[in-house]
This record gives structure tokens, sequence and C-alpha cells, in this order.
């Protein structure tokens, strides 16, 4: 068979024409999101033999690959997750230490004027108008305390909506990805505009969380956020949930669905910037509110203490300038039941030593019969709790009051709430 010019130069003008299909096409989605350049590989047609030699018959392409480096994407969504918490971890610093430069400055500054207003008192102890003052910068005092409070939750709250807003979008994009896995199963090869918008999608979920891509047999990945938690089994999209924290319902928690059930799960470690906001509720704005409360407890129990040492202007003992710490509306608030719980008690933490105080929250648990064990969630030290009737009696300057059966595990929050909430005036 003698060799046909015309098949050679129409093979080599076909594969030139696909070869330059495939770089258009790869020059139109230079801007496209996700999008993979592709390659046309060139191959030689089959020879023939002929009169002692082998003469070549033309080219044709031979497929076209996506480019792509399974080893690049792995590691640019690993830097992705970092990059995206470290930004949600500035932007929300960021506007903690606004809030503290131009609101929580006020309580320094309140409590300069409540010193310096005793101070003048000293001077004219009988003098009306030098009471009053002192009574105002107290309560002064008070309203700075109750506005930083305020704005702290406040930072609480936006932190939720935050989370909540993530969590939706992680749904989406699940759903998304077992859509697109379910089209792949169905296709003898994978179609490489599938795998872009897949590839594109989990991108986008490493921004909001650290992702395990499991590569599929019959075509597809399933996603894993964190190592922990399926988010995509093949082509079933999981759905993670939101619901109250659990003693206490300003801490958010996380659930995932396993099988039938949504199981809540430490979501603080699945990093990027869904692992970023609640490691900045939990280890940021939850202990400042603890803080802050801490600080209430001292200022209002140092100056009932004294107050209680000396006389009013009739000649009676002193009363309580601010609210009593161990007022018994306080004394409940501090106190969470683990929704799990049996039993019917009711307890109430009694402060009697706010030097002693950690600022710690502790899980008490029932161990047996009068034995109650008290562990610090922050240290993990446990401690026995000593029965002196209906008083449990602890080293961490409080003791638990209980009344009822208890056999259940219960949290205390012993400081969230600042106690200058009412003045009391003197005569």
């Amino acid at each position: 068979m003698a060799v046909d010019l015309l098949s050679i130069a129409r093979s080599g003008v076909l594969a030139s024409q696909q070869q330059i299909a495939v770089t258009g096409n790869n020059i139109t989605n230079v801007n496209t999101a996700g999008y993979h350049r592709q390659v046309a590989n060139q191959s030689t047609l089959g020879a023939v033999y002929e009169g002692g030699n082998f003469y070549g018959t033309g080219a044709y392409v031979t497929d076209v690959k996506r480019i792509y480096n399974d080893y690049a994407a792995r590691e640019l969504r690993i830097g992705g997750s970092s990059l995206s918490a470290a930004q949600t971890d500035l932007a929300k610093m960021s506007e903690l230490d606004n809030l503290f430069s131009q609101v929580g400055k006020q309580v320094p500054e309140s409590l300069k004027g409540f010193f310096e207003s005793l101070n003048n008192l000293t001077d004219l102890p009988n003098d009306a108008g030098m009471r009053e003052g002192v009574l105002s910068s107290a309560a002064q005092l008070m309203d700075s305390i109750k506005q930083m409070q305020s704005n702290l939750n406040g930072q609480v709250t936006q932190t939720n909506t935050q989370i909540s807003g993530v969590t939706d979008r992680i749904n989406e994009i699940s759903k998304e990805i077992a859509a697109i896995n379910d089209e792949m199963m169905k296709s003898p090869e994978n179609p490489m505009h599938l795998l872009d918008q897949q590839e594109r999608l989990i991108q986008e979920l490493s921004t909001y969380a650290e992702v395990n891509v499991i590569p599929l047999e019959q075509g597809g990945s399933s996603i894993m956020l964190g190592g922990s938690v399926m988010l995509v089994s093949g082509n079933i999209g999981m759905e993670l949930g939101t619901t109250e924290g659990n003693p206490f319902p300003e801490q958010m928690q996380i659930t995932a669905k396993f099988g039938d059930k949504q199981v809540a799960f430490d979501a603080s470690s699945v990093g990027g910037q869904l692992g970023a906001l609640i490691q900045f509720r939990d280890e940021s704005v939850l202990p400042a509110i603890s803080e802050l409360g801490q600080m209430a407890l001292g200022i209002a129990d140092a100056f009932n203490k004294q107050q209680s040492q000396g006389l009013d202007a009739n000649g009676n003992v002193g009363q309580n300038l601010f609210t009593d710490i161990n007022d018994p509306s306080l004394m409940t608030g501090r106190v969470g039941a683990h929704g799990s719980n049996k039993g019917s008690a009711e307890l109430s933490v009694n402060i009697t030593d706010v030097g002693a105080l950690s600022g710690n929250n502790y899980q008490l648990q029932f161990t047996a019969p009068d034995s109650y064990t008290l562990k610090d969630t922050k240290t993990g030290v446990e401690t026995p709790m000593k029965v002196n009737g209906t008083t449990l009696e602890g080293p961490k300057g409080f003791s638990i009051e209980m009344q009822g059966a208890m056999q259940m595990v219960i949290h205390l929050k012993l400081d969230l709430r600042p106690v200058l909430r009412a003045i009391l005036m003197l005569p």
C-alpha cells in the first residue's frame, strides 16, 4: 500500500485543530474559578511497511489530560485552612481589642473615680454632698461594668451567628459535592469539568475547616472534616447542625450526623474559620466575661465587708454598698445542670473566699451516695468534696448548697455575672 500524503496531511491538520481547541479553551478559562489547565497528548499513527522500510502515516491526539497535582492541591488546602483561621482570629481579636480600648477603658476610669470620691469623703465625712458623690461614682462604676459585660455578651452572640452561617455554607457545599459524585459514578470516565467543580468546592470548604479527601474507585471523593467527621460519603451529603450549649446555652455546639443521630462534637479542633470562631468564643470572650465577673465579685465583697465594719451617719452598722455576692439569685445562677442529668437536686454556690477563686469552671460528679468529685474543666484536677449536712465543702473558695437527690453531673460557672447590680443608699 502506497503512502497517502493527503491522509498524512489531513491527520496533522486534525491533530493541530484539536490541540488549538484545547489551548483556546485554556485561554478562555484563564479567569474561571477552579479551572485546571488541560493538555492534548499527540502520538504517531501506525506505520506501513513498504519496500523494506516503515513509513509513518500521520499523527493523532491520543487523549486530553487535566493538569492536576494531588500533593500541591493538598498543600493548598492545608494552607487555605491555616490562612483562613489566622485571618478570622485577627479580625475577631481586633474587634475585641477595639472593645477593650473604647468601652473597656471606662471600667478602670470609673473605678479610679470611685476611689477619688472616697478620698474626698474622708476629708469631710459628714458632708451630704460628698456622700452623694460617693454613691454617684459607685453607680457609675456599676454601669461601666454592666456595659462592658453587655458588649462582651454581644460578641458571643455575634460569633454564634457567624458559626451558624459557616455551618449552613458547609452543608450547601456538602450537597453540591455529593451531587457531583453521583454524576461521576454514572460516567465511565470522570469528566474534567466535574473534577474542576469538585475541586473548587473542596478548596472553598478548606477555608471553613480542615479537609481530608478520600478518592473513590467508582468515581468522586468522600470528604472528612478535621479527620474525624464524615461530611460527604460517596453520593450522600451529611449535614452539620447547631444546638444550644449544654449546660450553658450561650456556648453553641456543633453537631454531626452519625447514622440517624445528630451528635455534638468538639469543633474547635477542625481548624479553618469554623475552628477559629469557636476558639475565639471559648478561649477569649467567655474567659474575659468570667474575669470581669470575678473582678466585680472582688470589688463588691471588699466594699461590703468594709461597710459592715463601720457605722453610718445615724450610728447604725453600715449596710452593703453593692449587692451581696451571695444573694440567692446569684448563687443559683452559678450552676448549670447537664441535659442528661438524673435526680431532683437543686444546687447553689456560696462563695466563701473571693481571693481563692481561680476563675475556672468546674464539673461536679456524683460518684456514690454522699460521694462527689469536683473537676476543674481547664486543668483536669479532681478534688473530693466533703459532705456536711446539705453542704458540699471544697478548698476552692466556695461551697455548694444542695437540696434534693443528686444523680447527675453539675457544671459550675462561678463568676459570669457581675454583682454590681443594685446599690443601697446610705443614710
